[in-house]
């Protein structure tokens, strides 16, 4: 059973549609999610590498110089809390809008004394306290390990702690995931002005791009270290704002982190060892004046590798913790935020870019335009979502050009299938019919050609060649000579007829059927006809030659020519098919060659083949004829021969075509003695004693009724 052709209407919806299904399963997969991340982390680290934290942010490090340097004045690390007392004391000379410590105290230093809080302990809560702008960390979190042991959750958040740091989650999305806590020292928090989460998890890669403002837990809401200035700190009209507007916006949603490439910290040993010039009253020795941190959020982390605060971030693989905090409430007060473009539209735009590239592997025609338009608009997307990224939009990257690339590799596997089984179908249907040289161009073109077996109707020009007497001279021949004969001939005249771009048709016998125009189009099929006819009765002597040598006789041949349309295709049976044409033209030409003989000439061509010439021969009038099972007359034409039936040139066949022409004219006209006598001059004998018997024949009987000057064959 012969499956249906499914067209390319259809193909290209279809590959299209798979392209796109591709890409959307491809994109779920860890390594294109991958992949994106590190497009974000290439626009993030080409474009932000220059960009500065907001001015009203300071970030204060304790970094390896800082330890090396307060260990004489506090020891070891961990120090003892007063420490941050005295560091928060300096802090409030600047009258900040917030110090907020990255840094998480969940138990008592001084455990001695059981309940009680040592002196360090309670300098550092009393320092909290009485600067009602401190905020302290702490952590929500899931622990799998209480799932398993089946343990209860870690206790309920204190009810105090939740009336002051918590808000009811109004949102219909819930996340009940977090079941245990890590607070600070209880008389800490409930000294401090606010709370901030610090939890951040880190993306599939490790590397930390996207936080969560809010977290939930026992169906309440905690912001980030990021926003609890934001949403704790007086005055409290605006930090209701703040968190109404949070809330609405990003609620439980991640936020994408717009990182910066300058921080500007100070180190924390900057910060003591300008305390201590301050008790000294050397004001002017100070490394930090408090005025410096004026006005700020003062962020207070750790940047030494023993504090285990270090992440990759997607500017920087080694940056502190607090700069992501720190760079998130830039983000909202400067309103340096990213936007992202939907999904949807760069899927869109994915579309777009692999239906352009699908339309030109479909049907471009140059190969180097067909992939080099795509990977350009390809490249020119990604450059497009570079500069987007400098407006602080993000747009996908991965996304699109995937599925660009898949529809690229569908379209190109289809065509290589496909072309590579078209153009085995072109070969196979010409390879036995036309030249190298025009099954070349073919299969460069075979699309063009692919349906040319299918049927068309085509001008084209025809050829039938005969050779004459061949049946009385193959009694003479054994069968073996018979075929060697015609092995000879054939193959020296199809090569040139293949040489000049003519299409073998069929050998009948010892007849050979070609054409040209057809399967490629070419407007000089006529010339190319008439040039091997030329060359093929030229070439008759080399084959007489070689027939000599091996003792079989000389060949003659005649050769008819005709242009018009006629029905080209693959024509036959479920067993056989023959590429060919047929139609009133091929058995017109058939009807020519077979006329050669009578008026002695070994080429005959018709009226219609020499209007169709752009070249000039010299062609002469032959006759006008109504050749059997045609109403129609026409007229034939030839290139004057001499005595020999050789074609005359130059100035002879110039001579010969003016005699030819005068004395058709008087007979055409029916000046019968005077178109007798010019005929009586010519070369070619065999049309001389022709015209000369009709001549004959008409001055002693007149044609009856309107002379036509058409002669009407009764035979084939």
């Amino acid at each position: 059973m012969t499956l249906p052709k499914i067209s390319k209407k259809l193909i290209l919806p279809s590959l299209l549609l798979l392209a796109v299904v591709l890409a959307y399963a491809l994109n779920k997969t860890v390594v294109f999610e991958r992949l994106e991340y590190w497009t974000f982390d290439s626009r993030t680290q080409l474009l932000r590498q220059d960009s500065d934290i907001s001015d009203d942010i300071a970030i204060i490090l304790i970094d390896e110089a800082s330890l090396k340097t307060m260990e004489p004045v506090y020891g070891r690390f961990p120090w003892p809390r007063s420490a941050y007392a005295e560091l928060i004391e300096f802090l409030a000379l600047a009258s900040p809008k917030a110090v907020i410590f990255d840094i998480l105290f969940p138990e008592r230093q001084d455990v001695s004394e059981p309940g009680l809080y040592g002196r360090d302990d309670r300098q550092f809560i009393s320092s909290t306290r009485q600067n009602q702008f401190v905020i302290h960390s702490a952590q929500l979190f899931h622990d799998e390990t209480l799932e398993l042991i089946s343990a209860p959750m870690d206790g309920k958040l204190p009810l105090e702690f939740v009336g002051r740091f918590g808000f009811k989650n109004e949102s219909e999305q819930k996340d009940d995931e977090n079941n245990t806590y890590v607070l600070p020292m209880e008389a800490l928090w409930q000294s401090a002005a606010g709370i901030g989460v610090v939890n951040i998890p880190p993306d599939i890669d490790g590397v930390y791009r996207q936080i969560h403002l809010f977290h939930e837990y026992e169906q309440y809401l905690f912001p980030s270290l990021s926003v609890s200035p934001l949403v704790h700190l007086k005055p409290e009209a605006r930090s209701q704002e703040w968190k109404n507007e949070l809330l609405e916006n990003y609620g439980r949603s991640k936020f994408l982190i717009n990182m910066y490439g300058e921080y500007h910290p100070y180190s924390i040993a900057g910060i003591f060892a300008s305390l201590s010039s301050l008790r000294e009253g050397d004001v002017e020795g100070m490394l930090i004046n408090p005025a410096e941190l004026e006005d700020k959020y003062v962020f207070i982390g750790a940047s030494a590798v023993g504090l285990d605060d270090i992440k990759a971030t997607s500017i920087d693989p080694i940056a502190p913790g607090v700069t992501i905090h720190a760079s998130v409430l830039s983000n909202l007060l400067d309103d340096d935020l990213l936007k992202t473009i939907p999904l949807s539209i760069t899927m869109l735009i994915g579309t777009l870019l692999g239906l352009g590239s699908l339309l030109l592997i479909m049907y471009g025609s140059r190969w180097y335009l067909v992939y080099t338009i795509p990977a350009v608009a390809t490249s020119l997307y990604v450059v497009f979502a570079y500069y987007l990224f400098s407006q602080n939009i993000v747009i996908n990257i991965i996304q699109p050009v995937t599925l660009a690339l898949v529809a690229m590799l569908l379209g190109a596997s289809y065509k290589a299938i496909t072309e590579g089984k078209d153009r085995r179908r072109v070969k196979a249907m010409f390879s036995q019919y036309v030249s190298k040289a025009v099954l070349d161009e073919l299969l460069d073109k075979y699309e063009d050609h692919i349906s040319a077996g299918d049927g068309a109707r085509q001008k084209v020009t025809i050829l039938f060649s005969d050779i004459r007497e061949f049946t009385n001279l193959s009694e003479k021949l054994s069968p073996e000579q018979v075929v060697d004969l015609l092995n000879i001939y054939l193959t020296e005249m199809s090569n040139i007829i293949m040489c000049d771009g003519g299409t073998i048709d069929k050998y009948i016998g010892d007849a050979i059927m070609a054409f040209w125009g057809a399967p490629i189009i070419i407007d000089d099929h006529a010339d190319r006809s008439v040039v091997a006819s030329i060359e093929m009765m030229e070439a008759l002597d080399r084959v007489n030659a070689k027939l000599q040598e091996r003792g079989y006789g000389a060949l003659k041949i005649g050769i008819g020519l005709h242009t018009g349309y006629a029905v080209l295709g693959n024509i036959g049976s479920d067993i056989k098919l023959d590429y060919t044409v047929i139609g009133d033209a091929v058995n017109l030409a058939s009807r020519v060659e077979g006329l050669t003989k009578q008026y002695g000439f070994p080429l005959l061509v018709t009226e219609d083949t020499l209007e169709s010439l752009k070249s000039t021969y010299p062609f002469a009038i032959v006759d006008a004829v109504q050749v059997k099972g045609k109403e129609i007359p026409i007229k034939l034409y030839a290139i004057p021969v001499d005595r020999d039936g050789k074609l005359l040139k130059g100035n002879a066949a110039l001579k010969e075509k003016s005699i030819m022409e005068q004395a058709f004219a008087d007979y055409q006209s029916g000046n019968w003695s005077s178109a007798l006598e010019k005929y009586q001059a010519l070369e070619n004998r065999i049309l001389a004693d022709k015209y000369i018997s009709r001549c004959e024949h008409y001055i002693e009987v007149p044609p009856e009724g309107a002379w036509d000057g058409v002669f009407r064959h009764t035979s084939k």
